[in-house]
């Protein structure tokens, strides 16, 4: 979320939200057949992941739908989304804490690795989000 820099939550998650019509939309769009019967799907995934984000954290982090994969919500990013709240034990802290050090230790020690591994996650994300564009 520190990626949103200094926004506030509630336009976050119209941010996100937007996304994700957007997405829906230009798959949709892109479909020869079936298209009005993929958004009315893609619709009821949305209404079943904003019944289930209310009762999202701090009361839990994740969930496990059963039954057909192509029936599943899929993933989409919370606005709200904070493991560390989600578990008050301090096992959060300690990997965020972790993975921190590792980074802060590449970049003082090995800034050629560091560079290296920040350009391919770099790649990662955006090539999945040109294939998003399509």
């Amino acid at each position: 979320m520190k990626a949103f820099g200094k926004e506030k939550p509630e336009k976050i998650k119209q941010i996100i939200e937007d996304d994700h019509r957007e997405r829906i939309n230009r798959a949709k769009n892109a479909m020869e057949n079936g298209a009005d019967e993929f958004e009315l799907k893609a619709n009821e995934h949305i209404k079943r992941r904003h019944f289930m984000s209310q009762y999202r954290p701090p009361q839990y982090w994740n969930f496990k739908e059963d039954g057909p994969e192509d029936l599943k919500v899929k993933h989409v990013l919370r606005y709200n989304a904070n493991p560390i709240e989600c578990y008050s034990d301090g096992r959060v802290e300690t990997v965020i804490q972790n993975i921190v050090e590792i980074g802060n230790n590449l970049r003082g020690y090995e800034e050629i690795k560091w560079n290296q591994m920040f350009k391919q996650v770099w790649e990662i994300f955006e090539k999945d989000y040109k294939n998003g564009q399509q």
